[in-house]
């Protein structure tokens, strides 16, 4: 599937499960596909104290915010997944919104089951959408003491991604009776990490290079009497 043009995916889509379920499983499937990404591309970049050591050094702040930035977009596109199919006048397209376009009903109860498991993985992350990240709640913003929010560890997230993707897997074997291995995170598709902390670490040792040469020329300066 992976090789497989938008398009393409999208037709096999819905060969398999009908126009309609087929549509939103196309869509939940690149969301899924997107965060699996997010999540890799993070936790690669800041896997040993080497390279945290690197990204402070280059920017400092600025990468300190993009790690934030991207553990809260994987903290907001798994909480949407598990959102209700409707909430009041709204329509959401979730895990659940595929409930309504699932025929058989055995294999339905299956993926309700496994919905349910989905959510209850993400519930805690949920938490910091609701508190701190959608909205700005009073009590956590002013860190109450008697109000704290769960921490997130890469386990919880990874663990709430494993519990998305069977949702679509199930559905697929359910519908196809064949059993995928899903590659959630295409190779082809990962920003190579590598070259930029290479290009990060090259810079910098440039920049010592040139500040060494600069102070050595001011060192062999004649002084004035």
């Amino acid at each position: 599937m992976s090789h497989m043009s938008s398009e393409q995916l999208k037709n096999q889509f819905e060969s398999i499960f009908g126009p309609k379920l087929g549509t939103k499983y196309y869509v939940l499937h690149n969301q899924v596909i997107h965060v699996h990404m997010n999540w890799a591309m993070i936790r690669e970049l800041v896997e040993s104290e080497e390279q945290r050591s690197l990204l402070k050094s280059a920017g400092g702040y600025f990468f300190i915010e993009v790690y934030r930035v991207f553990v809260n977009d994987v903290i907001l596109r798994l909480s949407r997944l598990t959102d209700p199919a409707r909430q009041g006048r709204q329509e959401n397209l979730s895990l659940c919104a595929l409930l309504a376009d699932i025929s058989d009903p055995t294999l339905k109860s299956k993926i309700e089951d496994l919905i349910e498991k989905a959510q209850d993985k993400i519930a805690p992350l949920k938490e910091h959408r609701h508190k701190r990240i959608a909205h700005f709640d009073l009590h956590v913003a002013l860190n109450n003491p008697n109000f704290t929010l769960q921490p997130i560890s890469n386990e919880s997230v990874d663990e709430a991604l494993s519990a998305v993707g069977e949702v679509l897997e199930q559905l697929v074997e359910g519908c196809t009776g064949t059993s995928r291995i899903q590659m959630w995170v295409p190779i082809e598709a990962v920003p190579n990490i590598e070259n930029l902390l290479y290009y990060l670490e090259s810079g910098l040792s440039q920049e010592q290079s040139r500040k060494g040469e600069f102070l050595a020329s001011r060192n062999r300066q004649p002084t004035q009497d």
